[in-house]
């Protein structure tokens, strides 16, 4: 910071305030506009002699140099620093100077400043990576990002008359690839965004959270709940595994089947800041003897339907689980999705008729089709670390059953262990948030307390379809104004 002070001739604390905080960004940006390469050169200090003759920079803008991914335009020139008072460390430091052939590393040994003299092997294939980091960058910026796989599609056909470059295998490309984006700070994701977004998301989310406030308060509600359905495999495994590195194909012997799942309602409680126990639905006969068999389970609602989805008598029998639960209150506001199981004239007419002869009244409100991920509480404060509490018990029970384990056998999950996996994972959600009430906190991030007030709304909830904004899918669903789907060639 003492170096970027000089140069900028602004005090060292406000330099670093400047830079760790992007709303700050507009108050050096004129000044570093104004600069040429000889102004940067003439502010080194005098211990340091930098050797201009071999670094043909004219005078431009230095916008670019404010960016986390390093610009490999030309004629960019970044300099690294050791200096104690720095975050960043001498390894991620040294580690970019490698990967960036236009990054020079300055520590206190250094005497000469010349581009392109580091130790360390050479980079390779700097076109290649040129090519690369504008085409992800671009698509990611532009909301269609790009899977590797279609990278390596592309920039071998790019590429297939560079002689050196075309000599890869396969397995040297991919791992190229893989090293090259991580020096980009990319990684190969699963998309967790909604498949189709409405064109007009961010002002539907505040018509409807207004709404259902507006709902939940003229009728006096007190408790409120929100739920959403979630699938849960019998065999909730990450989708990656360890393997020896070289090796071409990897797989498990272990023979589990994939299709085997079961259905759960996460219901969230802003009163108590808990998850409710939960209803589970698995494949079997609605009614049957499986049904009779669990209908004093005590922990939770356990139903089976045809495909272990939710239907409306089973949404009606869920409602009256909530009731149960809820006993001693006059009403309870209950918010779900609009999927047609909850909509369904069955369901409606139920509640308005219990409600005239039953306590608690359920008051019951819903999120629009497709803003689920934008703001209902569970999918967008519970469900992900649920699928990981659960992976994680699931995880710890293999390892207990790889004793016993026989290449090329079925292992087998019975409906009372995958239970008892599903209320393991639902106790340390709830522990969690007897010190750290995140569930309160998804309904106002959510801006769905009906009592929050106008400031703490804008607070938390503007903040939240903020952050969505900048999230490049979003976005650009935004900017275009129509609906996407991500899945479409």
């Amino acid at each position: 910071y003492e170096f970027t002070s000089r140069v900028f001739c602004v005090p060292r604390h406000a330099i670093q305030s400047w830079m760790h905080q992007s709303q700050n960004l507009a108050k050096w940006l004129p000044i570093a506009r104004t600069l040429t390469f000889e102004d940067v050169v003439n502010s080194v200090p005098s211990p340091y002699n930098l050797s201009c003759a071999k670094v043909p920079v004219e005078k431009r803008s230095y916008d670019g140099l404010y960016q986390r991914h390093i610009s490999r335009a030309n004629q960019t020139c970044l300099i690294l620093c050791d200096n104690p008072r720095d975050m960043t460390s001498h390894q991620k430091k040294l580690a970019l100077s490698k990967n960036n052939p236009n990054t020079l590393h300055v520590t206190s040994k250094t005497k000469h400043l010349q581009l392109g003299t580091r130790k360390g092997p050479q980079v390779k294939h700097t076109n290649v990576r040129t090519f690369m980091f504008h085409l992800v960058t671009t698509r990611w910026n532009e909301g269609d990002p790009m899977s590797k796989a279609q990278l390596k599609d592309i920039i071998k056909k790019e590429f297939s008359s560079d002689a050196d470059f075309s000599k890869m295998g396969t397995d040297y490309l991919n791992k190229w690839v893989g090293r090259v984006l991580r020096d980009m700070n990319f990684s190969d994701r699963k998309t967790s965004i909604a498949q189709k977004i409405p064109d007009n998301w961010r002002e539907t989310a505040l018509k409807g959270a207004e709404r259902i406030r507006k709902h939940f308060k003229s009728h006096g509600v007190k408790r409120i709940f929100s739920a959403d359905e979630t699938n849960v495999k019998f065999h909730e495994l990450s989708s990656t595994v360890l393997a020896p590195i070289g090796v071409k194909r990897v797989g498990s012997a272990a023979k589990v089947s994939s299709s085997d799942g079961c259905t759960v309602m996460v219901t969230m409680d802003m009163t108590s800041s808990q998850l409710t126990p939960p209803l589970v639905i698995y494949k079997g006969t609605f009614g049957g003897t499986l049904m009779k068999k669990w209908e004093n389970f005590d922990r939770g609602l356990v139903l089976f339907t045809e495909k272990h989805w939710m239907t409306s008598c089973a949404c009606i029998l869920y409602l009256q689980h909530l009731r149960r639960l809820s006993a001693g209150h006059d009403k309870i506001g209950l918010i779900v999705d609009k999927a047609s199981m909850h909509t369904s004239s069955d369901v409606i007419a139920w509640i308005e008729e219990t409600n005239l002869t039953e306590k608690p009244q359920i008051i019951y409100d819903f999120v629009e089709a497709g803003m689920t991920s934008i703001y209902s509480p569970p999918d967008v404060v519970v469900n992900k670390p649920f699928k990981d509490a659960l992976k994680k018990k699931y995880g710890k029970y293999r390892n207990e059953l790889s004793s016993n384990f026989v290449p090329g056998a079925p292992i087998v999950m019975s409906r009372e262990k995958v239970t008892d996996l599903i209320l393991e994972a639902y106790g340390n959600i709830n522990d969690s948030n007897m010190k750290n009430m995140h569930i309160r906190r998804g309904f106002d991030m959510c801006g769905l307390n009906p009592y929050a007030d106008d400031e703490s709304v804008e607070e938390n909830f503007v903040a939240h379809l903020d952050s969505l904004s900048t999230t490049s899918a979003y976005k650009s669903l935004l900017d275009k104004n129509k609906a996407v789907d991500l899945n479409a060639p």
